[in-house]
């Protein structure tokens, strides 16, 4: 979940950055914009991004062969998007809620 304003310019997080440094354009540009009023809908659509670009990015971070990497993103399509999605619905949720209440 993003706030209108931050979707042009995202928290910098150094720790979540190191050893490779975001460059400076926003790499949620490209996301899908998410709708609370269809919330499982917009779940799995941004979902999607966040599953290729872990995969897409997993094999430069660390060493592992293709086989454990397609493993990566079964583990993920099944155990994140399959189901009910409640804990990861209940992740935006919790930050829409702080999101509201800091104004």
């Amino acid at each position: 979940f993003l706030r209108k304003e931050s979707k042009s310019t995202p928290m910098r997080y150094p720790a979540t950055e190191w050893p490779h440094p975001l460059k400076e354009e926003n790499p949620r540009k490209d996301y899908p914009e998410y709708n609370m009023n269809d919330e499982k809908g917009s779940f799995n659509k941004v979902c999607d991004y966040l599953i290729k670009e872990s995969y897409d990015i997993l094999p430069s971070l660390v060493e592992m062969p293709e086989r454990e990497v397609k493993w990566v993103r079964e583990m993920l399509e099944y155990n994140v998007k399959g189901g009910k999605m409640n804990r990861g619905l209940m992740v935006v949720s919790s930050g829409a809620i702080i999101l509201r209440s800091k104004g």
